[in-house]
């Protein structure tokens, strides 16, 4: 997880019956526990425990 989100990434947005959706979103780590996550007409970032982002971000590319 380190190496993958090191520093800001930008990740596809997508589900897996419709493919590409929406726009795409930026993950950021923010500090040691946390990874910000943003979409461009977003309202707010939000903030992830990198402990469940990496839950998800680990089986993104097996859908």
């Amino acid at each position: 997880m380190t190496d993958i989100l090191s520093s800001e990434k930008t990740i596809r947005n997508w589900t897996k019956d419709k493919g590409s959706i929406g726009e795409d979103f930026i993950a950021e780590p923010k500090g040691v526990d946390y990874v910000t996550v943003s979409a461009p007409s977003a309202m707010n970032t939000q903030m992830v425990p990198k402990a469940d982002f990496k839950l998800v971000y680990d089986k993104w590319q097996q859908y």
